[in-house]
């Protein structure tokens, strides 16, 4: 059975996480991170039942007893149970990862607004006037907004379409981002932080997967369970 696995994949390691916590400027030690520790903890829990189904796929092979055929099947039914629990404590991770993410992206998308109708419709008005401006008087107005934190301008730019304001949307995620960089530097430093510890977690899964399908699809495991299928209805005629 040389078509399977012989290591655990390395994008399932928990030390990929180490790196993405903060630490503290005083003392440079690591800042606590709940969704990090998730991040871990499902990892080492991947990690594990990837390291349960090759540790059954050595024993097996060794066994004089297992004919290959069952070898195989084995691997399959085990290999299956443990790529599900495994991608569920990944899911889980990632809902987490994925939420925060999504609330620290809205809580830092703009500065508030204040829900009067006079401050809605001015906010319209900037737009209008930002986007009847030539390009460069555009970027000077709006640059200027930064200087002075004219939230009033900011706000309008970041919170309506971009085509309203004469932008595109790259111009727009450009100064987006700056706001978050200038007004929540924290919060900035935490969403790029858990954005990579996220692709990290999409490559796990991804690694996750192929580690499974591997064992699961090979073609004497496809062929044992089919032949424990015919048997299985062959026996049933008796009943």
């Amino acid at each position: 059975m040389t078509d399977l696995p012989d290591h655990v994949p390395l994008a399932l390691s928990d030390d990929l996480v180490a790196p993405l916590y903060a630490r503290d400027p005083e003392t440079g030690a690591r800042v606590a991170d709940d969704d990090l520790d998730a991040l871990a903890s499902a990892l080492r829990h991947a990690h594990g039942q990837a390291e349960q189904v090759l540790a059954l796929s050595k024993a097996l092979r060794a066994d004089p007893t297992k004919s290959p055929s069952v070898v195989a099947l084995t691997l399959r039914e085990k290999g299956l149970q443990a790529g599900e629990q495994a991608a569920q404590s990944l899911d889980r991770a990632r809902n987490c990862l994925a939420a925060t993410l999504a609330r620290l992206s809205e809580q830092t998308a703009a500065p508030l607004l204040a829900r009067d109708a006079g401050s809605m419709m001015l906010e319209g008005e900037i737009r209008s006037a930002l986007a009847r401006m030539s390009p460069k008087d555009r970027t000077a107005a709006i640059g200027q907004a930064f200087e002075d934190g004219e939230d009033s301008v900011i706000g309008a730019v970041l919170r309506g379409p971009a085509l309203l304001s004469g932008l595109g949307p790259d111009q727009r995620q450009m100064l987006q981002d700056r706001y978050r960089r200038e007004r929540h530097p924290q919060e900035a430093d935490r969403i790029f932080r858990l954005t990579k510890a996220l692709d990290g977690l999409e490559r796990g899964a991804a690694a996750l997967l192929g580690f499974t399908e591997a064992i699961v699809t090979a073609p004497r495991a496809l062929h044992a369970e089919q032949a424990a299928e015919r048997t299985e209805q062959a026996l049933a005629g008796f009943n």
